[in-house]
């Protein structure tokens, strides 16, 4: 009897710890903090949103594209991406201090200003995945203009976090395509 009451509660035990963990927050609102934060420019408040597994693969995905960038191109490559951290600091951060960087440096090219984000809804994916639709106004447009984004969260040990979307694994693309590429500019043989 103890032997199946054990297993029993063996099976049931990561159930309720999940489900105790995402008591907390709604899908939604975490979604509009991070929409909040990324308005205001807070990025290590951003990057405290997403799933420290997400953020562990941003920064594999990452470092394995200036592993693949010629040496002599690595400072230029890391000075794009990241805002304040050079090469040499890129290993010494933690993986959320890591992500916070590289939001600011990919944020810094965003021209419009967002505000007025507003839950459209969701859709459950299951018990513990949600994709939350948020509509945001660009406040820089001269007319009223709606963006429309889709936040997908799943719930785990530290409640609902921010996923990945499919637009990383472009980014890890249109990046690889480029660094082949500019690979070529900066040949040293050329123009000689």
């Amino acid at each position: 009897m103890k032997k199946y009451l054990g297993l029993g509660l063996a099976l049931l035990l990561p159930f309720s710890v999940q489900a105790q963990s995402c008591e907390g927050d709604s899908p939604e609102t975490v979604a509009l903090r991070l929409n909040s934060a990324l308005e205001q420019r807070k990025w290590y408040s951003a990057a405290s949103e997403f799933d420290p597994a997400a953020v562990k693969e941003i920064r594999r995905l990452l470092m394995d594209i200036l592993a693949a960038t010629p040496r002599e191109q690595r400072e230029l490559t890391a000075a794009l991406i990241f805002k304040t951290l050079s090469l040499g600091d890129l290993n010494r951060v933690d993986d959320e201090a890591f992500f916070a960087n590289y939001l600011s440096g990919e944020m810094r090219s965003n021209k419009g200003r967002i505000e007025n984000a507003k839950v459209i809804g969701s859709i459950a994916e299951g018990r513990d995945r949600v994709h939350v639709l948020i509509s945001d106004k660009l406040a820089s447009s001269p007319f009223e203009m709606r963006k429309m984004d889709v936040i997908s969260l799943r719930c785990g040990e530290n409640g609902w976090r921010v996923q990945l979307t499919g637009d990383i694994r472009e980014l890890e693309e249109i990046a690889k395509a480029y660094t082949k590429y500019s690979s070529g500019l900066f040949d040293s043989g050329v123009g000689k």
